[in-house]
């Protein structure tokens, strides 16, 4: 997330950065080089949306490239074990 949405949530929520952080499990964006470059410090686990632009990029090891099929089975999987909905958790 490039420094402006982290600073929208922060605003948006009415929470400190860190409650942000502690509170967002996955993020998901798909450009790492741009404006999703910070989405990697905000989230417990980060992933990169493969696309054209970036699908050779050699990633840290905590974020993971993945389509959108890729995505889907994984969440689908998560809530099944889970018992969450469409993988997200309440508070």
């Amino acid at each position: 997330m490039g420094r402006n949405k982290v600073v929208g949530l922060v605003d948006a929520l009415g929470i400190s950065e860190e409650v942000v952080k502690a509170r967002i499990d996955c993020a998901f964006g798909n450009d790492p080089l741009g404006s999703d470059r910070e989405f990697p410090e905000i989230a417990a686990r980060p992933y990169v949306i493969e696309n054209q632009k970036h699908r050779h990029l050699n990633l840290p090891d905590r974020i993971k490239l993945l389509t959108w099929a890729e995505i889907e089975t994984l969440f689908t999987s998560e809530s099944r074990n889970t018992g969450t909905q469409n993988g997200f958790r309440d508070s």
